[in-house]
């Protein structure tokens, strides 16, 4: 029988515990490691880092990885280091869109392939489909690029743009390579049956403006040396009823965590740095936001209700013993007056409260996408602007030389002013 943690529960403690499961010949597996992990009241990471320090490699996956009428694995899918998975494109393919739920070949080349061609981003993309770990479905390009957001008219490319998502195989995958952070985020992976993925006109419209929003900060965030961790999922659901049902749910939770000082950078530029679960410290600043994205079409006394329901679950804590503190909601609008009518009924549920508003357009900066647009406050009148990163830099000029090293291709090394 194996000992009992003892109090108490030191990371010294742990690992001693951890080495006499394994002298007594205990197989500890992914599923092991999440109870372990429980009763010493941490994450499976810090067990999966005990088990690596005393020289145990890393355990078989819990899932087969190779699906039914594959044309087979790539080596890669199989039995590897965590660090190879780290840096193998295809996984970062299917990460990003299990936390985006749709992204499209623009953002994905971007994102996972800035440093290569798109023909590579085409030639991973069709190898994903045949092994069935992502769908694919064609959107006009109105819905890619709405009138209302700004772009205008664009050139019609020579064929319908394609759209991706994970599939239950690609999630699957993932699971059983056992990449992510904790059972909580790969849970929250969003997928969809490759058969039957289609959803309605509006909503694709809709989430895709989600996905590219937070694309967007994420591609700029990723280039700072002072970024340490981004958390990401659209379709977050934040608070439930004691009945179970939901009682908010954000378009999408985005948690940007940035030292305090510049730090080299040791992946390639491409790899984005999702949250590891590593407890966040007095040397951490952490920006959470909630976004929440407006067509038009939602009566005015939906959104007197969102304001009410951020208002109470701030004021009662509860995003502090959830997320481990306070969110910042963002509103994205369409043009003309709307952005007036909803400040309106944002202030009359939470006078003073915390929030920032944009319309598509202005949420978009020229240089550094959505993370730099411009954004402004609802407690004051007049609204006030305010940048979404103010605490963490002090000017945009100061985050441009911090981010002026970024390769994409390659690690790079810290420069630039501290924050």
């Amino acid at each position: 029988m194996a000992a009992q943690p003892p109090t108490p529960k030191t990371p010294v403690a742990r690992r001693a515990y951890v080495q006499s499961l394994l002298e007594q010949g205990k197989t500890i597996d992914y599923a092991e490691r999440c109870r372990i992990a429980q009763d010493w009241q941490c994450d499976q990471r810090s067990i999966a880092r005990d088990l690596e320090a005393l020289g145990v490699s890393r355990p078989p996956a819990r899932t087969q990885v190779s699906p039914r009428n594959a044309r087979g694995p790539w080596p890669i899918l199989g039995q590897v280091s965590p660090g190879r998975l780290a840096h193998n494109r295809a996984i970062a393919v299917l990460r990003l869109l299990g936390r985006l739920e749709f992204v499209s070949s623009a953002w994905i080349t971007r994102l996972i392939f800035p440093d290569q061609s798109p023909e590579a981003m085409r030639r991973t993309m069709q190898r994903l489909v045949q092994e069935h770990r992502v769908w694919r479905t064609t959107v006009t390009l109105n819905q890619l690029y709405p009138s209302a957001a700004g772009h205008g008219r664009r050139q019609p490319p020579p064929k319908s743009p394609y759209i991706y998502g994970l599939t239950p195989e690609g999630k699957a995958l993932l699971e059983g390579l056992d990449v992510e952070a904790s059972p909580q985020i790969s849970a929250g992976l969003q997928c969809r049956d490759r058969r039957a993925p289609a959803v309605s006109q509006a909503q694709i419209t809709h989430d895709l403006l989600v996905a590219s929003w937070c694309a967007s900060v994420i591609d700029a965030a990723r280039r700072c040396p002072l970024l340490e961790s981004i958390l990401c999922q659209v379709e977050y659901v934040s608070a439930r009823h004691g009945d179970g049902r939901e009682r908010q749910r954000f378009d999408a939770l985005l948690v940007l965590r940035f030292h305090r000082t510049p730090r080299p950078q040791t992946a390639p530029g491409w790899a984005i740095p999702w949250y590891d679960a590593e407890p966040t410290t007095e040397q951490h600043i952490v920006r959470r936001f909630a976004l929440e994205v407006d067509r038009g079409t939602e009566p005015l006394r939906i959104l007197l209700g969102k304001g009410l329901t951020y208002r109470e679950l701030t004021e009662t804590g509860h995003y502090t013993r959830t997320l481990g503190g306070p969110v910042l909601p963002v509103f994205l609008v369409p043009p003309g007056k709307r952005a007036a009518q909803i400040a309106r009924e944002w202030q009359d549920a939470w006078p003073g409260g915390a929030g920032v508003i944009s319309s598509f357009e202005k949420a978009a900066h020229g240089e550094w996408g959505t993370l730099w647009g411009q954004y402004l406050t609802f407690k004051d009148t007049p609204p006030k602007p305010l940048a979404l990163l103010a605490g963490v830099v002090n000017s945009l000029e100061d985050w441009a030389r911090l981010c002026e090293s970024w390769v994409p291709g390659l690690p790079h090394e810290a420069s630039g002013p501290p924050a």
